[in-house]
C-alpha cells in the first residue's frame, strides 16, 4: 500500500467532512483554526508518537481517543494519547481528527509533514530501541485493558516491517522537499587576483 502523505488542500478537504466525535460547531472551528496557523509548540511534542503528518503534545488523561481512532491512538502509562501508527488513508486522517475533537486539550496537530526533516525523522529511528523497551516496560507492569490494547498494537508496529516502508517513504519525500545544498566555488589562492580596470576622466 503507498504512503499516505497528503498536502494541505486535501488535509483542509478531510476537516472539512470529518465526521466529528464532538459535534459542537466549535470543535470543527477550532480545528479548522488549528490547520491555518498551525500552533507552534513543536518542541513540546511527544516522542511516542511516530514522525509523520500528525504530531501530539501532552494532553489529558481521559483516554478518548481509541474511540475514534482505535487504529492509529494509543496511549501511554499515564492514559495520554499519542499516534502509534500514521493515518494510512482519509478515513483514518479523519478518525484521528474526531478523537481531537474529543480530547479535552485538543492535543493532535496536522502540520508534520512541513515540520520533520529527513534528519529528524532518522534521528526519531536510531532511537527505536529506547521507544520499544518503554513500551515493553509498560506492558510489563500496567494492568487498564485500554493502554495494553494500544500499546501492543504498537509493539507490533514497532517490531514490523511496515514501519520501515513508511518512514522511507517519508523521508523520500522530506528529501525531495529539501532545497538543494549550495555549492561553493572553490578560488584557486595559487593565481593572482584580476586588476581592475580604472577609467580615465577626459
Amino acid at each position: 500500500m503507498p504512503a499516505f502523505l497528503p498536502d494541505r488542500a486535501t488535509v483542509r478537504e478531510v476537516a472539512a467532512s470529518a465526521a466529528l466525535g464532538n459535534t459542537h460547531p466549535s470543535a470543527r472551528a477550532g480545528l479548522e483554526a488549528k490547520l491555518e496557523e498551525p500552533p507552534g509548540d513543536w518542541d513540546e511534542r511527544t516522542v511516542l508518537t511516530v514522525p509523520g503528518l500528525v504530531w501530539s503534545v501532552s494532553g489529558d488523561t481521559c483516554m478518548t481517543g481509541r474511540l475514534s481512532a482505535p487504529d492509529n491512538i494509543a496511549y501511554d502509562h499515564y492514559g495520554r494519547e499519542f499516534v502509534f501508527r500514521q493515518p494510512r488513508n482519509e478515513t483514518e486522517l479523519a478518525a484521528v481528527m474526531s478523537a481531537d475533537s474529543d480530547e479535552v486539550m485538543a492535543c493532535y496537530r496536522f502540520d508534520g509533514l512541513s515540520r520533520w526533516t529527513s534528519r529528524s525523522v532518522m534521528a526519531w529511528m536510531e532511537d527505536m530501541e529506547v521507544v520499544l523497551g518503554y513500551v515493553r516496560q509498560v506492558l510489563s507492569t500496567e494492568v487498564d485493558a485500554d493502554i495494553l490494547d494500544g500499546l501492543r498494537q504498537y509493539e507490533e508496529y514497532l517490531t514490523g516491517t511496515d514501519i520501515r516502508d513508511d518512514l522511507g517513504a517519508l523521508r523520500e519525500l522530506l528529501d525531495d522537499q529539501e532545497p538543494a545544498p549550495i555549492t561553493m566555488r572553490r578560488v584557486d589562492q595559487s593565481r593572482p587576483p584580476a586588476r581592475r580596470l580604472r577609467l580615465r576622466r577626459s
